[in-house]
Order: structure tokens, then C-alpha cells, then sequence
């Protein structure tokens, strides 16, 4: 991702014949881009937040989920009994974060799509989740509380057991200490800006298909790939990305989720939100747009891809 719309278009004036560079500079798409600390436990009360536990009312409640009968029959025949032996058990949701929407709203435009206040706090089961787009498997809370009624809510006692059982299987097995796991990663502090994102060009991304095919049938395509090499170099993005298009591993993750017009909400880097403690692949979060509109986030799908 570009950190402004500027730095984008000298990138294309660099690197692009002068009669394509309108068209491309066109594909460039508003997201707003995300930059946590380096440092663990950094983290300040009701901000924009990568891990930790969630700032919550007094009366907060952690979310858990009890998969169905139904819902494990919808998992893939690959996977192993252990999976489905997860119906009708009560499971912790991982925190993945929250985003502080006036820190959002402060970027300008970009942010209009998502409410002007509050926080959103973004749950999910990395477990069974990877294996599933389900909205079993999410959790999206919008949390309006004033910043003068919130704590930071102390992390659910069944997620700490799993996640200091994993440290210690780490430590015993292949003698190293996660700070993170796939339970619980520690909470840093979070820096946003109002960005715009290239397309990705090998994912198959509908909004932007037929202007590859084009270029391609002109004989631009090495001139495009030799700018899209350089655009990989720009900034500091760490995958992490509020609204736009998502910049998938594999195929389009929208593809993974029926009906249409789902778009995305929250791009997670999964080896960033745990540091280089073992991390892999991305969560991307995805919401329909009228939904979004009624500020509705109980149907929220995540597509994992690695």
C-alpha cells in the first residue's frame, strides 16, 4: 500500500509510458493502512489496538462460540476427526484487535464507510476458522462505550490456559519462548493513515481484470510488471489494511463467501499480529456493504489464506 495517493503517482510517472499512466493511476484504490509498534505491551486506553485483550465495559462478556452439528457438517471431508469433535463444545475467540473509529475518522473520507465512534473489536477462532468462512467462527462488536467507562478487559481464563500450554510446548519440545501463540498475542499500540492500494495483479480481483487483460493485449504487461515490482518496495505496509480491496495470498478471499457483494472490512497479517513468534498466512474479514451501511456486524465472514 502507498502511504498517499502522491507517492502512487510518481511511482507511475517513474515507470510507466506517459499514455497508460491515467489509466493506471485510475486502479488506485482508498484503504486506510495500519502501523503497529515494534514493541510489545504497548498500548493505550480505547486507541487502535494489534492484540492484547479488548478496552471493554465493566460488564463485558468474552465471546465464545458453541459450533452445531450443522455448522461442523459444513467443514471440508480433508480434515481430521479432532475438527468435528468441536460440535456442540464451548470455544474462546481470539482477539485480533480493535480499531479506535475517531482515530479512523480523523484520516478524512476514507473512513466514511465505517461509524464516526467507538471501537470495533475484531474476534475470531483461528482453530476451526482457517478451515471455515462461516460467521460461526467471527465475531465483530461495535463497542460505543465512553473511553471514561472502559478497562481493559483481562484476557478469558480458557484462552490464557491454551496459550501458556503452547508457550510451553515450544519451550520443552524445540527449547523457544513464543510471546505469542496462536491464542494470544500481546497488545502494541497502532498508527493509521489514509492510503491508497494497487490492485493485486495475479489474484483475479474482478474490479481490475479486464484492465490487466488490456494491457497485456497491448504488449504493456512487462511495463506494468516492472512498475507493480517496484510499488512491492514503497512504504512501510505490513499487510494490514482497513476497507479497499483485499490483497489476497491465494485467489480473491470474496470468492470463499455467497452471495455477492461482500467486501472487505480488516486485512490481518498473521505473522506480524504475532511478532515472528510462528505466525502464518492472513485473516481477511469481510462484511456486505448494505450491511455495513446499517452498521450491522453480525454477519461478518473471515477468509483465511496461507
Amino acid at each position: 500500500m502507498f502511504e498517499s495517493r502522491r507517492q502512487a503517482l510518481n511511482l507511475i510517472e517513474e515507470h510507466l509510458p506517459s499514455d497508460i499512466q491515467d489509466e493506471i493511476a485510475d486502479l488506485l484504490t482508498p484503504a486506510i493502512g495500519l502501523t503497529p509498534s515494534k514493541e510489545w505491551d504497548t498500548v493505550t486506553l480505547g486507541r487502535t489496538r494489534i492484540g492484547g485483550t479488548p478496552d471493554a465495559p465493566e460488564n463485558f462478556e468474552w465471546p465464545h462460540i458453541e459450533p452445531s452439528l450443522d455448522d461442523v457438517a459444513r467443514l471440508p471431508d480433508y480434515l481430521p476427526e479432532e475438527y468435528r469433535a468441536v460440535a456442540g463444545t464451548r470455544r474462546p475467540l481470539v482477539f485480533i484487535g480493535q480499531i479506535d473509529l475517531a482515530q479512523a475518522h480523523a484520516l478524512g473520507d476514507v473512513a466514511s464507510p465505517l461509524p464516526d465512534s467507538g471501537r470495533l473489536l475484531f474476534f475470531w477462532d483461528g482453530g476451526v476458522g482457517q478451515y471455515s468462512a462461516d460467521s460461526t467462527y467471527t465475531r465483530v462488536v461495535w463497542d460505543t462505550t465512553p473511553i471514561e467507562q472502559l478497562n481493559t478487559a483481562d484476557l478469558a481464563e480458557d484462552l490464557r490456559t491454551q496459550h501458556e500450554a503452547d508457550q510451553w510446548y515450544w519451550e520443552e519440545r524445540y527449547s523457544q519462548w513464543h510471546h505469542a501463540t496462536n491464542y494470544f498475542a500481546p497488545g502494541r499500540d497502532v498508527e493509521l493513515y489514509a492510503g491508497v492500494m494497487l490492485p493485486p495483479r495475479y489474484a483475479g480481483v474482478v474490479e481490475v481484470s479486464e484492465v490487466f487483460e488490456s494491457l497485456e493485449q497491448r504488449g504493456l504487461e512487462e511495463d506494468f510488471e516492472v512498475f507493480y515490482e517496484a510499488s512491492l518496495d514503497v512504504g512501510e505496509w505490513q499487510g494490514y489494511q482497513l476497507l479497499g480491496l483485499p490483497d489476497p495470498i491465494q485467489g480473491d478471499p470474496r470468492d470463499d463467501v455467497e452471495p455477492a457483494d461482500w467486501g472487505l472490512l480488516f486485512q490481518v497479517p498473521m505473522n506480524d499480529w504475532q511478532l515472528g513468534d510462528g505466525g502464518d498466512g492472513a485473516v481477511y474479514f469481510l462484511i456486505q456493504s448494505e450491511a455495513l451501511a446499517r452498521r450491522d456486524f453480525s454477519n461478518v465472514r473471515a477468509v483465511y489464506q496461507a
